[in-house]
């Protein structure tokens, strides 16, 4: 595992809104790996939370962090409300 991505990039949505990210595992030779499993979090469960299949509720104006875990390498995006 050298990376985790996640799609969209920044994102910024309107309060009260959904959005679905996803988490793409890369070795080393930048080859995509499946069938991983992706543990999501957010820095701020009054900004946006995140469901453990990457959807996005918005919750509160603000900014919050979402990061994926894969196999113990991650990857993070902010999300902007």
């Amino acid at each position: 595992m050298a990376s985790v991505e996640i799609e969209p990039g920044s994102v910024t949505r309107p309060l009260f809104a959904m959005t679905h990210l996803t988490a793409v595992a890369t070795d080393a030779a930048g080859l995509t790996l499946r069938g991983r499993q992706v543990t999501w979090s957010t820095s701020d469960d009054a900004v946006a939370t995140v469901a453990s299949d990457g959807r996005v509720n918005t919750r509160a104006y603000g900014t919050a962090t979402i990061t994926a875990t894969v196999d113990g390498v991650e990857g993070s995006v902010q999300i902007s409300v």
